[in-house]
């Protein structure tokens, strides 16, 4: 059974479209210049129209409302670092995890753009809708990406020149002069004759970050937003009884660094 969609980001961008209207016909008072000289503009503290407010306040209210719900809770504050942080460990040990639930099929490991999330930390408590819809705000869909060891070799040193991206559990690897030494897959040393299957987000997978090189590449587009992943799965863990726990556990490092 496919995951079910929490509410859409529609809602949301509809809301800030509608309180930038407000301001927008609420200014007042702009200073013009004229063509012989040139003068300031000014904008002065907008008017509040009463009418648009009343418009937009139940909508307001019913986006706040969704956004505010909890769906779980976090055991300990995750922190989004380079090389390796929790918060960068939990989003790409779960989008592996929720690309094979989705597909029914084995995934090797995951990798998220480190500029993916969008938020340094996620508190210790209460995990609401609103809070990883900060983690990350876009509309990003699961890749699972057929790519060879080589192509890998080239994406890992990539990644190792910028500092480390997140990346799942099965994928370890040392930074050393700015590239991708001792690299293991699931426990295996990387195989350049070996094709894995990565997951990862559409953007990365169509050459953004400068990525190009995987554009050309097979793969499989899941209709599944990694958002939609990250609370599918927070909602699993607090049906369960559970809370979101995450550790460091290594899996890349820096030379000379403990």
């Amino acid at each position: 059974m496919k995951p079910q969609r929490p509410p859409s980001k529609r809602k949301l961008v509809c809301f800030y479209s509608a309180f930038l209207l407000v301001l927008l016909t609420g200014c007042s008072k702009v200073l013009h210049w004229s063509k012989a000289e040139p003068q300031y503009y000014r904008v002065e503290s907008p008017a509040v129209d009463s009418t648009m407010l009343v418009l937009i306040d139940p909508f307001s209210k019913e986006m706040w409302s969704e956004m505010n719900e909890v769906i779980g809770q976090n055991a300990q504050p995750l922190n989004k670092e380079k090389p390796e942080g929790t918060l960068n460990n939990w989003v790409a040990d779960v989008m592996k995890t929720e690309a094979e639930r989705f597909t029914g099929k084995p995934v090797d490991f995951a990798i998220s753009n480190y500029g993916g999330i969008r938020i340094n930390v996620l508190p210790q408590g209460p995990v609401t809708l609103g809070r990883i819809f900060e983690v990350m705000p876009f509309d990003n869909l699961l890749v699972v990406l057929q790519m060879p060891g080589e192509d890998l070799k080239v994406f890992l040193d990539h990644m190792a020149s910028e500092g480390g991206w997140p990346v799942s559990k099965e994928l370890r690897f040392m930074i050393s002069d700015s590239t991708a030494k001792d690299i293991s897959i699931n426990g295996l040393p990387l195989d350049t004759q070996h094709t894995y299957l990565v997951a990862m987000p559409d953007y990365v997978a169509n050459g953004g970050d400068q990525r190009h090189y995987l554009q050309e590449l097979p793969r499989q587009k899941l209709t599944y937003v990694i958002r939609d992943a990250l609370i599918d799965h927070t909602r699993r863990l607090a049906a369960s009884g559970d809370s979101i726990v995450v550790q460091k556990d290594g899996r890349i490092k820096n030379a000379g660094m403990n």
